[in-house]
């Protein structure tokens, strides 16, 4: 037994800052908490990637950027899926074991009504049971100053009259948290607001916009 433990901590070492850790964490969680923070801890690395290629990512919509999340979880072994019914269609889905489902919406940022829209259906999509109570909201930014985005998505979505709780900072400004009752089973939703930079232009195209004359 301990030549197996040995053997497994060797592998996980060796997978260390990968995906394969990410994988190797979801085979041993043990609660719910520990499947969700694994799943978004996914979902982190993949977006990364995304922002790390952004300059080939120009133009793309927002079922192709969702579909390239869900590719890459389920590259890690997850057991993912795109458009899925669930309380309706929903973006993204991850199912595990014990009964475990987090769902995800997932928007190409045009007007703050959308994500809005976005919002609430997923909070109608989600069970609101145990182990399938935490989700996300992934935003897909094209557009300059992800950050005053996600700033003004969480006071619009504060000021909104739909009793939601925004959580305190965490340290990443692009990401943010929000609680509210789930309106059938009343157990406590777990939201993440997640905006992903993907705005990208040339050094040379930057100058241009800048010589150009102002209206």
């Amino acid at each position: 037994m301990t030549d197996i433990g040995d053997r497994l901590s060797a592998i996980y070492e060796s997978l260390a800052g990968g995906p394969g850790a990410v994988s190797f964490d979801f085979l041993l969680s043990a609660t719910h908490a520990e499947r969700v923070s694994v799943v978004r801890n996914a979902v982190d690395f993949i977006v990364r990637d995304h922002v790390q290629t952004r300059n080939l990512r120009q133009g793309r919509s927002e079922d192709q950027l969702t579909i390239d999340v869900v590719s890459g979880l389920k590259g890690m072994g997850f057991r993912a899926w795109h458009d899925a019914q669930i309380g309706g269609h929903t973006d993204i889905s991850v199912e595990g074991k014990d009964g475990f489902l987090w769902l995800c919406e997932a928007k190409k940022h045009s007007t703050y009504e959308w994500l809005l829209e976005g919002f609430v259906q997923l909070g109608a999509y989600c069970p609101g049971l145990e182990g399938q109570d935490a989700a996300d909201i992934l935003i897909f930014h094209y557009a300059v100053d992800s950050e005053a985005v996600m700033n003004e998505w969480i006071s619009r979505l504060d000021s909104a009259g739909l009793d939601v709780q925004i959580l305190p900072h965490t340290g990443d400004t692009l990401t943010r948290f929000s609680r509210h009752k789930h309106l059938a089973s009343g157990r406590t939703l777990e939201f993440r607001h997640k905006i992903v930079p993907l705005h990208w232009q040339t050094l040379k195209a930057s100058k241009a916009r800048a010589k150009q004359p102002k209206a």
